[in-house]
């Protein structure tokens, strides 16, 4: 375990540290602190025992952030029991301590940081005391909810951007299956020429009218979508044309890459316009935040499944009437049975 003493002229970096230091070796030695002064330039403090005479000075050295101890008079008296808790083991400190661990493993449990308070210091601390130190500590290392649903859009936006490097199709993937699936379909059907750019293309269920030209299908999807549907692709394919030649420029993957190149600014909604030549103040940074969640009254319940409830045989209802499985006699059908015969 790590030495906790002090002698007179051990120095420290700041006062900081030597706060820490002392705040450490209170909760390490079991006894309570009771400040007396505490400044940027000095620090007395003493035992809050009734009677025990120890108490410690230290200063900030001239020309430098360095502190001293200047005097460390008596020994303990009051016999040193914080076990069941200690003044100065607040959250800030839990926080310290358990930050390593937590950036180990997420998923340290409070429970486990009362086990590892009290196997190292030995003392108690309050489970939710251990809880909230948890949740400081996450939010130290991985930020706030608020922070992280601020920076999602600009996440979702790289997201997309690396992810169309990957793609090496003609069209974005969503695209590109539906020009798949349209092949297929396309493969059972006849298509009849009319002239250069007019077809008929005739499936089991109907006929349409195919015209390349003006990019058109009597189905209107070529027309709506943008994207040839399963009669031009058999039009196409009939002429010995490239499907994706026919198909928006919005759709190839070249198209997608060129949005997400450049940097996209949110534009505000409609209500938040302003009139021209209108004085405004700076415009406030547009995040996003978390929903609004209202935790219910009362202790949450717990979802419990009894093993025995698992390995339980089901009931099986039995009618006293017919003997029969599946009702009850009051829902027998045998006496209306025997009467329509």
């Amino acid at each position: 375990m790590e030495d906790h003493s002090f002698i007179v002229g051990q120095e420290f970096p700041d006062v900081k540290t030597f706060r820490s230091a002392i705040k450490e070796a209170a909760i390490a030695q079991h006894f309570e602190l009771r400040i007396v002064k505490s400044d940027l330039i000095r620090y007395i403090a003493k035992c809050a025992a009734e009677g025990c005479p120890w108490h410690i000075r230290a200063v900030k050295l001239p020309n430098a952030p360095t502190f001293a101890i200047r005097s460390l008079e008596g020994t303990h008296t009051c016999g040193k029991n914080a076990h069941n808790g200690h003044h100065q083991a607040s959250v800030d400190w839990i926080v310290n301590f358990i930050e390593e661990r937590l950036r180990d493993n997420i998923n340290y449990k409070p429970k486990d940081i009362l086990h590892d308070v009290y196997k190292q210091y030995g003392i108690t601390i309050p489970y939710k005391q251990a809880w909230r130190a948890k949740e400081r500590g996450l939010q130290s290392i991985y930020g706030s909810s608020e922070e992280g649903y601020c920076l999602l859009p600009a996440y979702l936006f790289e997201e997309r951007r690396a992810k169309c490097k990957s793609w090496f199709s003609m069209l974005a993937p969503s695209s590109e299956k539906h020009i798949i699936e349209a092949t297929n379909r396309a493969s059972k059907y006849q298509v009849l020429r009319s002239d250069e750019v007019e077809f008929e293309v005739l499936s089991t269920e109907r006929s349409d009218i195919v015209n390349i030209g003006t990019r058109s299908c009597s189905c209107r999807d070529w027309q709506l979508y943008g994207i040839p549907c399963s009669h031009a692709v058999a039009a196409l394919v009939y002429s010995k044309k490239d499907v994706y030649a026919f198909t928006e420029r919005y759709f190839t993957l070249a198209s997608y890459c060129e949005t997400y190149a450049e940097e996209i600014r949110p534009i505000p909604g409609k209500i938040e316009w302003k009139k021209e030549g209108e004085t405004t103040m700076d415009d406030e940074i547009r995040i996003v935040r978390p929903p609004k969640v209202r935790r219910p009254p009362g202790r949450p319940e717990k979802k419990r499944m009894c093993v025995e409830d698992l390995h339980r045989e089901k009931h099986t209802v039995h009618c006293s009437r017919c003997n029969q499985t599946g009702h009850y006699k009051s829902t027998c059908k045998v006496d209306a049975l025997e009467g329509i015969d």
